[in-house]
């Protein structure tokens, strides 16, 4: 599969000037080695939907997420779907856990429009090659990216469905919109997906909670009335 062809939309624009990426990196690479990566960097406007890197395909670029989210999927070997994380940029991701990989063992799908910068992956791994200090810039990225999915597994673990959908609730409200108003970016079925339950049981739970008079729920339009109850229903989860 062509990474291109699932772009909606390409402008290569020069926006680097206030990238954070280049704020971290460049205080190890020389104006030639940054330019060597922004050569071989495409710039990407996305629509939500969009398969930004497919699982199955060659590892070929690292993904910059500059602004918007982004969930992760993976497909098993029996067609069961998880979702490990969602992720909001400013982040540096790829699909695979390891950057020696040779294929994308997740797919990263937009969730919002958003802008994504993809980094070759070759060109990287030479300038990690030969500048150590650049190489552990990105490691301790990647790591970043790698402790979200993994912070987000192990909150939801010991919790039950109760727990796991408030728990969902509040990271929307908390970490991504900082509102006690926002709209859904997924569907019930990829919240199922994304807290390891059945849909019915994400229905079932946000009718509870909206009877219990803890949020209001309109469709994808979400309004949580009570913030401490809804802590407690994860607390107690």
């Amino acid at each position: 599969m062509n990474i291109e062809s699932l772009i909606s939309e390409s402008k290569h624009v020069s926006i680097c000037d206030n990238c954070s990426f280049k704020d971290q990196i460049c205080r190890y690479i020389s104006s030639n080695e940054f330019l060597e990566l922004k050569i071989h960097t495409k710039v990407n406007f996305v629509r939500k939907g969009h398969i930004i890197i497919a699982q199955g395909d060659p590892m070929t670029h690292v993904l910059y997420l500059s602004t918007g989210l982004v969930k992760l999927e993976h497909v098993s070997a029996n067609k069961q779907i998880q979702i490990p994380a969602l992720i909001k940029g400013p982040a540096l991701l790829s699909g695979n856990y390891q950057i020696s990989g040779d294929k994308n063992v997740l797919s990263v799908v937009a969730v919002e429009e958003s802008e994504v910068c993809l980094i070759n992956i070759a060109v990287m791994r030479n300038r990690m090659n030969t500048n150590a200090q650049f190489a552990m810039t990105i490691f301790e990225m990647l790591s970043a990216f790698h402790q979200r999915v993994l912070d987000k597994q192990l909150a939801l673990a010991c919790k039950r469905v109760p727990g796991r959908i408030a728990g969902i609730l509040l990271l929307f409200r908390e970490k991504f919109y900082k509102s006690d108003t926002f709209s859904f970016p997924l569907t019930r079925r990829e919240i199922a997906h994304l807290t390891l339950c059945r849909e019915e049981n994400v229905i079932r739970n946000l009718s509870s909670l909206e009877e219990d008079g803890i949020i209001e729920v309109h469709g994808k339009a979400v309004k949580i009335l009570d913030v401490p109850r809804l802590q407690k229903v994860y607390d107690l989860g």
